[in-house]
């Protein structure tokens, strides 16, 4: 939002740590109109080497695919993949289940029929996996590199909840 000049952006961090487990995201606005500018963020942090991303973002490329699986660090090789949310599907579900072997990501909607579609899914089995230690979970919507939305509107983005099953 922007207030007297200045824009601000909001964000959340979980109080403990929950570790492995399967991370559900219920989104009930459509990610693809955010600014080109815009970030959001579901992931868990402990540092930028070991944090797990669902990410929502052009990242300032207005023909960019507008989301990404990510274990960080991104811009190692086979650590990310990015991938179209369509316009307009209606509330989208997205989570990651990390293990200590593995993370899977996946997207999908429900449509008019109760039917669950996939929009994309992805397994992670890259060396950066990270080990379960004091990260937590974190949700934000910011401003890359600081740049104000192109279009000059305030931004959200709606998460109905958030589900955490821990690993059995």
């Amino acid at each position: 939002t922007q207030n007297g000049g200045n824009w601000y952006c909001a964000g959340i961090i979980a109080q403990r740590s929950m570790g492995y487990g399967k991370y559900i995201f219920y989104i009930n606005s459509d990610v693809t109109t955010l600014d080109q500018n815009v970030v959001a963020g579901l992931f868990t942090y402990l540092t930028d080497k070991e944090e797990i991303d669902i990410e929502f973002s052009k990242w300032s490329m207005p023909e960019n695919m507008n989301a990404q699986f990510a274990s960080q660090p991104s811009e190692s090789v086979g650590n990310k993949k990015r991938f179209n949310i369509p316009a307009a599907v209606g509330p989208t579900v997205h989570f990651f289940d990390w293990q200590s072997q593995h993370i899977l990501f996946k997207s999908s909607y429900v449509d008019a029929k109760a039917m669950v579609h996939t929009i994309d899914e992805w397994a992670y089995t890259g060396k950066d996996i990270p080990k379960e230690k004091t990260e937590k979970l974190r949700l934000n919507l910011w401003l890359f590199k600081g740049q104000i939305p192109s279009d000059l509107k305030e931004q959200e983005i709606v998460i109905d909840s958030v589900r955490f099953i821990k690993q059995q």
